[in-house]
């Protein structure tokens, strides 16, 4: 069964020093590969634009996605790779392939819940429901919002008293994610922030 790897767990790796000598960066929420801090003494070969590639081309990388060598960091990114291609199709079987995407609605609850389990952050499932509700599917955001609410509350209980208090402090941020979607002409993404917004000024 194929894996896909989320970006939270390549900052994990780069955080305990322990890369993987090989990543396939994809999905529409691309822009999130520009923050990512690579700091390391391995040799870092980043090739931009990887599913405009012809096939025989990829395949020739093939052994090397194999056989890597170990002193250096491969970071391929894509924006729509296809996976019915030999050499993306073994990336992903290999457990390389970290997916920007963002979280579906059915996906993102569990994910909050499991993530916060990881950082040690003991949150009740209606916490995460409300938190969901106002940060949306974002993974990043999430991961981000959940860090903050450890760091404010530790191992207690997180209910939905606490969401709503970190939402206070995270509306600025909202109004000025909201002005970068407007900016980039993105209706739909604005629209989305508009409405979670509204919800959180009125809760």
């Amino acid at each position: 069964m194929p894996v896909e790897i989320a970006p939270e767990t390549v900052l994990k790796h780069l955080q305990k020093g322990c890369l993987n000598p090989i990543y396939l960066f994809h999905g529409p929420d691309l822009d999130a590969v520009r923050s990512m801090p690579f700091l390391s003494s391995n040799r870092l070969v980043i090739v931009r634009r990887a599913d405009h590639m012809s096939a025989p081309d990829l395949a020739v990388l093939i052994p090397y996605v194999e056989k890597p060598v170990d002193t250096a960091c491969l970071v391929l990114v894509a924006q729509k790779p296809d996976f019915r291609l030999k050499f993306f199709k073994r990336i992903r079987q290999l457990g390389h392939s970290v997916n920007f995407s963002e979280l579906s609605d059915r996906q993102a609850i569990p994910w909050i819940k499991t993530e916060a389990r990881e950082i040690g952050l003991n949150i009740k499932r209606e916490a995460c429901r409300h938190l969901h509700e106002i940060i949306g599917n974002r993974s990043r955001t999430l991961h981000t919002e959940l860090e903050k609410l450890y760091l404010r509350h530790g191992s207690k209980e997180v209910g939905v008293s606490e969401i709503k208090e970190l939402s206070i402090f995270s509306r600025m941020y909202t109004i000025f994610e909201l002005m970068d979607e407007i900016s980039q002409r993105r209706k739909a993404e604005s629209l989305s922030i508009l409405n979670r917004f509204t919800r959180q000024t009125d809760a």
